[in-house]
């Protein structure tokens, strides 16, 4: 499988002052998460689906790519919370549902969504998936976080990308950061 980002990367040495007030920096960082969208689903990479999936076959022509990514565990709880931890889930210790949730302070810094924060983006979330919730701590760092744990099937997609449009055009001015799950796929 690979690993999409379709404007920047978030990494842990670049130092803050490195991009704090750079006007090289990204205006919009948006991450996708399509939940189980295998490489060969896409015809960008299968020509045979290239009818079948036009728009994101432009998308993924025009992003940055990574071919060489791996998942920090087998399913989507733990993983994410990789992402959003900048940690191995074997460090941050949130394997299933009966982890303890209070490792992630309600107040930290040490979240992806708090260190662009940081670096004068507004963070927005939106999630169709019951284990991104608030009650996991998943909202941490995020200025709007949305999340629907019981969406009508063929309105997930729709919705999401109505929000995300949405906030875009709110904070047209400023800069943004946007985490967008799209369980669709799964």
């Amino acid at each position: 499988n690979t690993c999409y980002s379709q404007i920047a990367v978030a990494h842990p040495l670049i130092e803050y002052e490195e991009v704090a007030g750079n006007d090289d920096v990204p205006k919009n960082i948006i991450v996708l998460l399509l939940d189980s969208l295998s490489r060969d689903s896409i015809g960008l990479y299968n020509s045979d689906l290239k009818k079948y999936t036009p728009n994101i076959n432009r998308f993924f022509e025009k992003s940055l790519k990574y071919t060489n990514c791996f998942t920090q565990s087998e399913w989507t709880f733990p993983a994410i919370h990789s992402l959003f931890l900048s940690q191995y889930s074997i460090d941050h210790g949130l394997f299933d549902l009966k982890a303890d949730f209070n490792i992630i302070p309600s107040d930290s810094n040490n979240t992806l969504a708090a260190l662009v924060k940081i670096l004068g983006y507004t963070t927005f979330a939106y999630s169709t998936v019951k284990i991104l919730h608030p009650a996991f701590n998943s909202h941490i760092g995020f200025d709007r976080f949305f999340y629907d744990p019981f969406p009508q099937p063929i309105q997930t997609h729709r919705e999401i990308c109505f929000k995300a449009i949405t906030q875009l055009l709110e904070n047209s001015k400023g800069k943004n950061f946007m985490f967008l799950h799209f369980l669709d796929t799964h």
